[in-house]
């Protein structure tokens, strides 16, 4: 049960992996109005459970952000960024201020632990933390950690990797009201707690991470993200990322999802041209929001490739399947081979 009134309980959840250790997967969820996030410890029991109690010892523990900061408005199990054997936490922070800068976002790896002390987002802040560190958004209004997730090992390095999106990101990322182009950050694993300023990616020489960058001004790219497990097959992990407000040949809101794949350099990945070797893009079908939503869909056909799901909210199926105005569409696309010669999947018909 939720802790607060109108606190939105679940507005946000996450299996988070096995947090403490003990060998049973664990739960994560969120009340954003409250800026409160919970971890609670999995076990055997299947008695209901309220919020309130889960700072007993043997619980959980709470995540604690800003008034005002939309904590946990996006949630993920993050894997094991800081390679300690504890799966750590995601959480994002869209409304959050860096620096004065007003909306910027932000997101929090939560590092696993075994006891139920509280963290405070706050004190991550400063980069000497031993409970995690912070991912600072780089312009104003750019609504980093929107969208979070979890990635598995991108760049080979044995720690966990992680992606964030900040779909209203201007096209160099400057301190201006955000027009909605968007870009992600794929963040790699590391050991410390140093706070990561996401504008020191922008360069593509760094040792960080890597940047995605959008390409449609109010196309929303990064309004979701997701891992798609080893894709390719190339023995690293690959993401995907929505733009459901693309406009395609003049179509509104048509909406485009890209496959991302790993790689090991910091080097930018700009998707209005993007390399073959760098990923392909999956074009919607007019009006239906495509990428909307996007997840890994697991090796649905058995072949031992992973696929993807991507969610067209608006879609309007086929006239011979009955007429079902803005009825939805989902898509399952099948994984395959590592240099297989996949540029463009387009549902437009074109």
């Amino acid at each position: 049960y939720g802790q607060f009134s109108a606190g939105r309980s679940g507005y946000a959840l996450s299996g988070a992996g096995d947090v403490n250790g003990d060998g049973y997967t664990d739960l994560l969820l969120t009340a954003y109005q409250n800026n409160r996030a919970y971890v609670m410890f999995g076990g055997s029991s299947n008695t209901s459970f309220n919020m309130a109690a889960l700072s007993a010892p043997g619980n959980g523990f709470y995540i604690d952000g800003d008034a005002g900061t939309a904590t946990g408005w996006a949630v993920s199990s993050a894997g094991d960024v800081n390679g300690d054997g504890l799966d750590d936490l995601l959480v994002g922070v869209p409304a959050g201020s860096p620096g004065g800068r007003t909306s910027a976002g932000q997101a929090y790896v939560v590092f696993g632990k075994t006891d139920n002390t509280t963290v405070v987002l706050s004190s991550l802040t400063a980069g000497t933390s031993s409970a995690g560190f912070v991912f600072n958004g780089a312009g104003i209004s750019d609504y980093t950690g929107y969208s979070v997730s979890g990635l598995g090992d991108v760049n080979g390095d044995g720690l966990a990797d992680v992606i964030v999106g900040a779909p209203k990101v201007t096209a160099l990322g400057t301190n201006s009201a955000g027009n909605g182009i968007g870009r992600s950050y794929v963040l790699f694993g590391k050991t410390d707690s140093t706070a990561i300023n996401l504008s020191a990616l922008t360069s593509g020489a760094n040792s960080l991470g890597f940047l995605i960058n959008g390409q449609n001004s109010g196309g929303n790219f990064g309004l979701s993200v997701a891992d798609a497990g080893d894709f390719n097959g190339d023995g690293l992990a690959d993401m995907i990322v929505g733009e459901p407000m693309a406009v395609v040949m003049g179509g509104a809101d048509v909406g485009k999802t890209y496959l991302i794949y790993g790689k090991t350099s910091g080097a930018v990945v700009n998707v209005s041209n993007l390399a073959q070797s760098d990923g392909f893009v999956i074009i919607g079908s007019s009006n239906g929001l495509s990428g909307y939503d996007v997840s890994n869909a697991g090796d649905v056909n058995g072949d031992g490739f992973n696929d993807l799901l991507i969610a067209a909210q608006n879609g309007t199926p086929p006239t011979t399947t009955g007429a079902r105005s803005s009825a939805g569409k989902t898509y399952v696309i099948f994984g395959g081979i590592a240099g297989a010669a996949t540029k463009a999947i387009d549902f437009m018909g074109t």
